[in-house]
């Protein structure tokens, strides 16, 4: 008999105005892009790829169990919830403090210390790095997503982020503390420990940019993953995007089975920004050049979809335009969640983590 597989477990208590709220607002939010998000006023339940969420409302607080299959698949999902948790509004943030399985001060189980290996400029507005490191086996499943953390300009020798007391990772503070965005991981070979990560690159202060401008051979950078952004299964698909999206497409479209079909939609700045790309002889592809005729919004709406076949949409943009193509998906589609993916990679006027109105 094959022994049983242990499930690890951590929980924390939030206090909050209005612990209902605050239940009824992750779960909605979490219903984007999570396996399964079902709730009540009482309690709710959130699947994800690398663990499970029991929420309940009770006592005047949020109560929350995280449960995973490993140590490093429950820090992550301590974090995630950690990070959804800003989106309530609260006049202060909530303090969380997890117990249970891998809270202990150490290593971060989900991160890994890379160097850069190679750069390559591949349009005027996309640079490749190419990352190296030991152990980045985790990365190849779970999601086509990571954070990147980026040490300042200089540091050779960086001080990465811990877990924490409070079972959340702990960051350097002051001029040696690294930022963190999030990026999709274009191409990754484990056998031999490298990583392909495509950068957009524009003026302007922007940390990643940055970093893919002034990087070469040797710097170093962290990892911490994956998580979020993959295909559902179906026979015909809608892709749809910006150069913020062209490297998961691209990613999505070498790893769709040779009999997929399907339209790709690709919005970048002008013709010197267009890559080329692999995918099967089923599969068009469609680039748009932006303020020259159709929009990205446009051009998806103008799409037949079949009706005799199982058909997914995926589509991932600015903010605006994911909210209108979402709306389309939603209202006037009347898609399930398990026909369409739609994302803001970035939003106007905002950096990661940044609150709009």
């Amino acid at each position: 008999m094959a022994p049983l597989k242990r499930t690890f477990r951590s929980t924390t208590r939030i206090k909050l105005a209005d612990p209902g709220r605050g239940l009824d607002i992750l779960c909605q939010h979490y219903q984007e892009h999570a396996r399964k998000a079902a709730w009540s006023d009482e309690a709710g339940l959130i699947e994800l790829s690398f663990g499970t969420a029991n929420l309940a409302n009770r006592d005047g607080s949020l109560h929350i169990e995280a449960l995973a299959s490993d140590l490093a698949s429950l820090a992550y999902l301590r974090v995630s919830m950690a990070h959804h948790m800003e989106l309530l509004d609260e006049a202060e943030p909530p303090a969380l403090t997890w117990e249970g399985d891998g809270c202990d001060v150490g290593p971060l189980p989900y991160f890994r210390a890379l160097r850069v290996a190679a750069a390559q400029t591949l349009s005027p507005h996309m640079r490749r790095l190419t990352l190296n490191g030991p152990d980045i086996e985790r990365f190849a499943t779970g999601g086509l997503h990571v954070r990147l953390v980026i040490p300042p300009a200089g540091v050779a020798d960086p001080i990465w982020p811990t877990m924490g007391s409070k079972g959340l990772p702990s960051f350097p503070q002051g001029p040696d503390r690294p930022e963190t965005r999030t990026y999709t991981i274009r191409r990754i070979d484990v056998a031999t420990g490298l990583i392909d990560v495509d950068f957009v690159v524009h003026a302007g202060d922007s940390v990643g940019s940055d970093f893919a401008l002034r990087a070469k051979p040797g710097d170093p950078v962290g990892m911490m993953g994956p998580g979020g952004g993959d295909l559902a299964a179906a026979d015909w698909y809608l892709m749809a995007g910006d150069e913020t999206a062209l490297p998961a497409i691209a990613r999505m479209l070498e790893e769709l089975s040779p009999e997929a079909q399907g339209t790709v939609i690709i919005e970048v700045n002008d013709p010197a920004d267009e890559l080329p790309l692999k995918y099967p002889e089923g599969v068009q592809v469609r680039w748009l050049h932006r303020g020259r005729g159709t929009s990205l919004e446009e051009a998806v709406r103008a799409v037949s979809l079949p009706g005799d076949r199982r058909f997914f949409i995926w589509a991932a943009a600015e903010f605006d335009t994911f909210k209108a193509i979402r709306r389309y998906c939603r209202d006037e589609l009347n898609l399930t969640k398990e026909q369409h993916l739609v994302g803001a990679f970035w939003r106007r006027g905002l950096k990661e983590g940044e609150k709009g109105n």
